[in-house]
């Protein structure tokens, strides 16, 4: 079974020493890794095996649960998905990231110091997300909208008889039929994902030379030329070239993107597409889509990532001058070593791009592009703005 990324799973974690509220007698702090929670007094104690659940999460209906989706539910339907989704909210002025939650409320702990959840023993550091029904929040992914607004994100299987009607057309060899239907491959390309800085905070060394760019929250796109034809879709799917969809609108508005990967044959280019999300319009004007290229693959030496500095500057130098906003890719906010504090100071803010729009955060790469690390692959993590997932929480 392939192991989950550290920031989608829900761990039993061993809890230190509570540090003491500075604004509120009945509250306490955790921390677990790098991520801190706010619990009521006398909840736990140091030395407790405890159920950890991380921002981004979506919890199950259950009874464990009730005090998260009831408000939200009713008798014909459950509460949705993002009403179950776990944020990060202050209490007090202490931000609390996640959520930590008693063994008891799940299984218990055995004499041997094992935990027992619905008939499995389960120790320290484990796993526990699929057990207890935990998923991952994925609704930012795939949004279409152009206009600032959410959508659902697109559905691998139609819902309707019309659906699937043309569906089976599309598998029979009938191209075209549906302009929204996944797009087929003849090759495989990567999809792009990071893990949590807070997951791995000690996997960067001091003085490690390092690039840190603004992670910008639209929808994250991958284009790819390969034997005549222009590929274009999102984190999950391939789009149809007749698709009106915000993927391929994007090529005709970015003309350089389909420029760079006819110039660089099979090598993938990753981008964030905006605005795609309530809010987060970057200085678009209406109708307008903007692209900010973060990273691409080289094709001609086995799929490893082109060296980030490089990569970025070489976009801005061939073709920051031919867009009129004069922005291809994501903003570099630092280069040079490794240093937590200065680093730090980067993850809140507004963005760069418009100095209006929430920052959503940065990502952290080492610019040794052979830098690997175990569990996570090439080193490169994203650091959330607490303020961004709060203004998520309240959305």
């Amino acid at each position: 079974m392939e192991t989950k990324k550290a920031d989608h799973q829900v761990n039993i974690v061993r809890l230190g020493e509570p540090r003491v509220h500075t604004n509120a007698d009945t509250l306490e702090l955790f921390d677990i890794g790098g991520y801190q929670c706010v619990t009521k007094k006398g909840s736990f104690k140091t030395g407790d095996l405890a159920i950890y659940i991380q921002p981004d999460s979506v919890v199950p209906q259950t009874e464990a649960f009730r005090f998260i989706w009831e408000p939200f539910a009713t008798p014909d339907s459950p509460a949705p998905e993002k009403r179950r989704r776990i944020t990060v909210r202050r209490f007090r002025k202490e931000v609390s990231e996640g959520l930590l939650m008693p063994v008891e409320d799940f299984g218990y702990v055995d004499p041997n110091g094992y935990v027992m959840i619905g008939g499995e023993l389960y120790k320290e550091g484990d796993d526990v997300s699929q057990m207890i029904g935990i998923t991952h929040y994925e609704g930012d992914q795939d949004v279409e909208s152009t206009e600032g607004k959410r959508s659902n994100p697109m559905r691998k299987y139609p819902r309707t008889l019309r659906g699937w009607f043309f569906w089976t057309l599309y598998k029979m060899g009938f191209r075209g039929v549906h302009s929204r239907l996944v797009k087929d491959m003849a090759f495989d390309v990567p999809k792009f994902d990071v893990d949590n800085f807070k997951n791995h905070s000690r996997v960067i060394e001091p003085g490690e030379e390092v690039i840190v760019t603004e992670k910008i929250h639209g929808s994250q796109a991958r284009y790819v030329y390969k034997e005549g034809v222009m590929y274009a879709g999102s984190h999950k799917y391939w789009r149809a070239e007749d698709s009106k969809c915000v993927w391929r609108k994007s090529l005709a508005q970015n003309p350089w993107i389909e420029e760079w990967c006819r110039g660089h044959e099979g090598s993938p280019l990753y981008t964030e597409v905006v605005p795609t999300q309530g809010g987060y319009l970057y200085g678009c004007k209406p109708g307008e889509i903007r692209v900010f290229a973060f990273d691409a693959r080289d094709a001609q030496n086995g799929m490893v990532y082109f060296p980030k500095t490089e990569f970025l500057r070489d976009l801005t130098r061939e073709y920051a001058n031919t867009v009129e906003a004069g922005i291809v890719r994501v903003p570099i906010l630092y280069e040079g070593p490794y240093d937590l504090e200065k680093i730090k100071a980067l993850v809140e803010g507004l963005s760069t791009v418009d100095g209006k729009t929430q920052r959503e955060g940065i990502v952290i790469t080492v610019k040794d592009p052979n830098r690997i690390a175990r569990g996570i692959g090439r080193v490169q993590l994203k650091w959330k703005s607490n303020s961004f997932l709060e203004k998520e929480g309240n959305r």
